[in-house]
């Protein structure tokens, strides 16, 4: 299994521009217009609002609406968050030497797992330095599903278990920085007698 500690030259730094709490704080503030303004509709708020909220209490409380709205779209979507973030591939992250590695990439997995389906979809974002993952459903296996149980999904790498439940995207860079691509392995030798 991968070590699950970071050295502090791999851990990528965000852009400039890049707040990460912008999302999260867009939600809240806009929720809680929002929630105020809904309120108020219903009974007078007793609290003591500025001039403007009187003045403008419905294109704020829309405004409100839509802050929120906007502000759970950028919680979700990693390419609206902006690059360099190290969220995903769209960050523009790519290994210093192209090509693929390993031979084999395994992912245990059975029916209705989300996780399982959250790793195929990483997994695919990095699909041009992986091989295509084979998925192996240990339900129908007594000995898989003693083995594995309920941690799933397991990606083994070339016969290494490497993870187990969540993949690590960081760990998963790094182990696919560390790795040479095939082209670049040499042969083994063959034994002539």
């Amino acid at each position: 299994m991968v070590n699950s500690t970071t050295s502090p030259a791999n851990v990528q730094s965000p852009s400039p521009g890049h707040r990460p709490g912008l999302g999260f704080a867009l939600t809240v503030v806009g929720t809680l217009v929002a929630l105020a303004w809904i309120l108020d509709r219903v009974s007078p708020l007793p609290l003591p609002l500025p001039r403007l909220w009187f003045l403008h209490r419905n294109l704020l409380g829309m405004g409100g609406v839509v802050a929120a709205l906007v502000g759970l779209r950028l919680q979700r979507d990693p390419s609206l968050r902006g690059a360099g973030t190290g969220t995903s591939p769209h960050d523009g992250w790519k290994p210093s030497r192209p090509g693929p590695r390993f031979d084999s990439l395994l992912i245990y997995t059975r029916e209705g797992c989300h996780l399982c389906d959250d790793a195929l979809e990483l997994l695919a974002e990095y699909s041009a330095w992986l091989p295509t993952p084979e998925e192996i459903d240990i339900d129908p296996h007594p000995a898989l599903k003693a083995r594995h149980g309920e941690w799933i999904p397991v990606i083994e790498i070339d016969g290494r278990e490497r993870f187990r439940g969540r993949i690590d995207e960081p760990l998963l860079r790094r182990l696919i920085e560390n790795t040479p691509p095939r082209d670049e392995i040499p042969p083994s030798p063959t034994f002539r007698p």
